[in-house]
């Protein structure tokens, strides 16, 4: 999820890099005067406390009076841990008893170019920034971001990705206006509560397997490998732990024998879990259109409005969907994705009772995952992602792609 309501908005002066490790880890930290600001790398000893304190602060208001916090279950690098080159950098005030008042999070992986002709580029990704409330609009953000891209540029990268919600202005401002990123992607995220996806009747000329990992590698490479930013090591991302496999739909005997359908699970639920709090301030509605209808029932009807001031519902994870994509006549492909995600369904509710909701991502206009059937209680968000070339580096393709790859490791 790379939307925040706590990522900067817009900042102030530049920053001055002190230097790296032999390594290439940033032990070193950047300096700003002005604040008395240090960026400096994440020690668990020293800031797992403090910022576990960060990330509650920078609670999602859901706009209903309620806000949904996450729980990375003591391990703030959870959501970077699966990237062979990880960083997370924290934002420090200077002094007696020095303040974690902000976070970045940030790795470099090889992606594909787009241009056509088969190449990649080792490409910085910033996957998670926060500010602490009171202390943005004070470069802080903008600080972070500078830190990501010069670590990222210290490992290779020659671009650095960037995602945001669409409604979120001060997030879109940091990245295009001060910092000089173009848009590259938009992609929808669509949550259906597990309690909400109607099965699909069994039918006997629907066939549903499993395709085994190399099947499954070979497959994506096949009809994404070119489209930019898809990883280069596909492999790396389906032995994952929170892996559930890649399964594929087809229509047996003669009716559109052709036609196929295929789908990825990967299960967020062992690494972080989220968790609606009531009520808190308003803030950015952006997760309410993920998360707000997996949340235990008591927390989002007409109970809510008198909950108590702190009162909580149970922690709770999801499974993602990704790696959509289906071939044949339109009715065929509706069929067939609508199976899978049925099948889906039931793989989510397998993991436990933590799991509350099944999520898809995939580029808005994405002709494939269009057929993801709609439920009553489902939601919609739409991010951009942002791409910025390295000095030196020509510049990725302008285009908005109709059809993305999504690591689930980004989300």
């Amino acid at each position: 999820m790379p939307g925040h309501p706590c990522d900067a908005g817009p900042g102030s002066k530049g920053s001055k890099n002190k230097g790296m490790a032999p390594n290439g880890s940033t032990t070193a930290t950047i300096a700003m005067a002005e604040s008395k600001v240090l960026v400096r790398e994440y020690d668990r000893e020293r800031d797992m406390e403090a910022v576990e304190k960060l990330e509650r602060s920078c609670e999602t208001s859901t706009g209903q009076g309620f806000s949904i916090v996450t729980n990375t279950m003591g391990d703030p690098l959870c959501r970077i841990r699966l990237f062979p080159l990880h960083v997370m950098l924290v934002a420090e005030v200077t002094g007696v008893g020095g303040e974690v008042v902000g976070v970045a999070r940030g790795c470099v992986k090889r992606v594909a170019t787009g241009l056509g002709d088969g190449s990649t580029v080792l490409a910085g990704y910033i996957l998670g920034l926060r500010v602490s409330p009171v202390h943005r609009r004070k470069g802080i953000g903008l600080k972070l971001v500078k830190s990501v891209e010069a670590w990222a540029a210290l490992h290779g990268a020659q671009h650095v990705v960037a995602a945001a919600d669409a409604a979120n202005a001060a997030s879109r401002g940091l990245f295009v206006g001060r910092c000089g990123y173009a848009p590259t992607a938009c992609l929808s995220i669509l949550v259906q509560p597990l309690a909400g996806v109607r099965p699909v009747a069994s039918r006997s000329d629907v066939k549903i397997e499993r395709l085994a990992v190399e099947q499954a590698a070979l497959l994506y490479k096949r009809r994404f490998g070119g489209e930019q930013l898809c990883p280069s090591d596909v492999e790396a991302v389906l032995n994952a732990a929170p892996s559930l496999g890649t399964w594929t739909a087809r229509l047996a005997g003669s009716r559109d024998a052709g036609a196929w359908a295929c789908m990825s699970l990967w299960n967020t639920c062992a690494s972080y879990k989220l968790q609606v709090v009531a009520p808190r301030p308003a803030g950015s509605r952006a997760l309410l259109a993920r998360l707000a209808a997996v949340a235990p029932t008591p927390c989002m009807g007409g109970a809510a409005a008198g909950a108590p001031r702190g009162a909580t519902c149970g922690e709770f994870g999801f499974v993602l969907a990704y790696g959509i994509d289906a071939e044949g006549d339109v009715p065929a492909v509706r069929e067939l994705v609508r199976a899978l995600w049925a099948h889906a369904a039931g793989a989510a509710r397998r993991v436990g009772a933590e799991c509350k909701a099944l999520v898809a991502e995939a580029a808005a206009a994405d002709p494939v995952a269009r057929h993801v059937p709609r439920g009553r209680r489902e939601s919609r968000v739409d991010d951009v992602w942002f791409v910025k070339a390295s000095a030196g580096a020509a510049p990725l393709p302008a285009r908005m792609p109709r059809r993305r790859f999504v690591d689930p490791r980004d989300f």
